[in-house]
């Protein structure tokens, strides 16, 4: 029989102890986690990374919901870029590589939905997360409306972020 740990108690315990009022309702610390990142509120998922880093907890930070979205693909949804600095920062930690070129069922992934928002800040940040951990950038694959990150930054009309798709381009040799 394998013991699972509750962690519910101890994770309210802490969001208190860290001055928020925040409930936890899961047991399972993954549960914990999914939680977390479901709510808006980037401070609770925050306090939640320093707890489970902390503690020395593994996280599965790459677990897909129902529809195929992940954390990662989640934060470039919704154009969080605090979200997707703590993810990488957890990831550098923990010696994780987060998937950036995993589609949902939509055919949605991170890099192309960082140039769907017009985030060249989110770009760059997924750029430099690829490059330190030799993944390659998916920059030819399209959405459901047939269009590839490059075609995502020339409808948004962003020159800076075209040219920094070319210059990513170049270095990976694609063109």
């Amino acid at each position: 029989m394998e013991f699972t740990k509750i962690y519910k108690d101890e994770v309210n315990q802490y969001f208190k102890e860290k001055g928020f009022d925040y409930i936890i309702n899961s047991n399972d610390i993954n549960e914990i986690y999914t939680e977390c990142l479901n709510e808006d509120e980037i401070n609770k998922l925050k306090i939640f990374i320093e707890y489970v880093l902390e503690n020395d907890i593994k996280i599965n930070i790459n677990k897909k919901n129902t529809t195929g979205n992940y954390p990662l693909l989640r934060a470039c949804i919704k154009d969080n870029i605090e979200m997707v600095r703590l993810l990488i920062d957890y990831a550098n930690k923990n010696n994780i590589k987060l998937e950036l070129n995993e589609k949902n069922k939509k055919g949605n992934y991170p890099f192309l939905f960082a140039c769907v928002r017009d985030n060249i800040e989110m770009v760059q940040l997924l750029i430099n997360y690829a490059n330190l951990n030799e993944i390659i950038l998916e920059m030819n694959e399209k959405d459901r409306y047939d269009a590839s990150p490059l075609e995502w930054s020339c409808f948004n009309k962003n020159i800076d972020m075209i040219q920094l798709l070319i210059e990513y381009a170049k270095k990976i040799k694609l063109y």
